[in-house]
């Protein structure tokens, strides 16, 4: 039931309503590309499902089994608990057996989930506003102490380097650059 209290949070429910504006904008790139529903019915929860489980998976091994730390279980409720670069690697697996299994090429469905998928990477750094990590080092000079630059935590009140709007904001220029490609492609 951990789960279900983290997407009760301010942080969980952007989450959720990015991961909706994905599938949404998934749908209508399968469509215009003109892909297969059933290949859509495959990846979207095959991606979710692998996304968590590497998200997770890659945090447990590289944080919690190298520090000997494995106290929270697989399953947590907390954010911070899991690795984005083990989420890509889930979605990119789901990917790989959703063209197996729909007789797709693999470049053709990764190509579908670009826009959408580097849009999600944006959404969701910018919830972390909602949370309390993807946070930088401390920052003490007062004239840098503001948002975007920064965010305050609730506990100490100190000022820390907002590090997922710097992440938000190349996730946007890569996405820019998605988008731009795109264009002078179909012209």
């Amino acid at each position: 039931m951990q789960l279900i209290d983290l997407f009760m949070s301010g942080y969980g429910k952007l989450i959720l309503i990015s991961l909706a504006v994905c599938l949404v904008m998934l749908i209508l790139i399968w469509v215009r590309k003109q892909l297969s529903a059933w290949s859509l019915v495959i990846f979207f929860p095959l991606a979710a499902v692998l996304g968590y489980f590497g998200a997770r998976g890659f945090y447990v091994l590289t944080h919690d089994v190298l520090t000997g730390a494995f106290y929270q279980g697989f399953f947590t409720a907390q954010p911070y608990a899991h690795a984005f670069c083990g989420a890509i690697i889930g979605v990119m697996a789901a990917l790989a057996l959703t063209a197996c299994l729909t007789k797709n090429r693999f470049t053709v469905l990764a190509d579908a989930t670009a826009i959408p998928g580097m849009l999600l990477i944006v959404l969701c750094r910018l919830s972390e506003y909602q949370s309390d990590f993807g946070w930088g080092s401390i920052v003490n000079d007062a004239g840098l102490q503001f948002f975007p630059l920064a965010v305050q935590d609730s506990f100490w009140h100190e000022w820390h380097l907002a590090v997922f709007n710097l992440e938000a904001f190349l996730a946007l220029v890569f996405l820019t650059i998605l988008l731009i490609r795109g264009r002078k492609q179909h012209r």
